[in-house]
């Protein structure tokens, strides 16, 4: 098999003497060697002149995708992540792996750094339905007046007295036609808050 002409490399030839990747380079650059990414501005240069700063959020002015986070590419044609993602790493430092980074202003444009905070995926589904912007397609309804809604306000009194009582929530799940862990949420007022342990 005929392979690449560039030291060192050993895919397969493609054309003019060089692999794909290379040829690629050849095409664009004249020199197969150039890597176009190593070439890119900094994403620090092209971050900030996208942020306009104020007293309160520094909202970002670039693209933004279909909820209002900002984006900015990161390499290649179609890598790109969320803006205030960059912004905290820029200002703090490194997101560690399975972290969400967080809005305490809860403005998706918003990029300014001391409003950003680092959490889990559960954090951040409790700081939106805690902001009440978990709409599902209920619209924002709470409770049994949410059309999605499985259980009513009496139901849900009647599962916590069943759970105080010593009933196992996989048994009370059975009994009412839910998932242990959606008796397991109400019982410690993860849902239905609106209602009262006492009803």
């Amino acid at each position: 098999m005929r392979a690449c002409s560039v030291d060192g490399c050993y895919a397969k030839h493609f054309g003019m003497g060089f692999c794909n990747k290379h040829y690629r380079r050849w095409r664009a650059h004249g020199d197969p060697l150039v890597d176009a990414r190593a070439q890119r501005t900094p994403i620090a240069d092209r971050f900030w002149p996208k942020v306009e700063k104020s007293d309160g959020c520094w909202i970002w002015t670039g693209c933004r995708c279909n909820r209002g986070y900002g984006q900015i590419g990161t390499g290649g044609k179609t890598a790109h992540t969320t803006a205030h993602r960059v912004s905290y790493e820029l200002n703090k430092g490194p997101i560690p792996d399975g972290m969400h980074v967080l809005h305490s202003c809860d403005n998706p444009p918003c990029v300014r750094p001391d409003h950003l905070f680092l959490g889990t995926h559960t954090d951040n589904m409790r700081d939106m339905w805690a902001k009440q912007r978990g709409r599902c397609d209920g619209a924002g309804k709470v409770g049994s007046k949410n059309p999605r809604s499985v259980l009513t306000e009496e139901v849900v009194a009647e599962i916590r007295r069943m759970a105080t009582s010593g009933a196992k929530h996989k048994a009370i799940a059975e009994i009412f036609g839910v998932t242990r862990q959606a008796i397991s949420y109400v019982v410690r007022l993860e849902t239905w808050k609106h209602v009262g342990e006492s009803e």
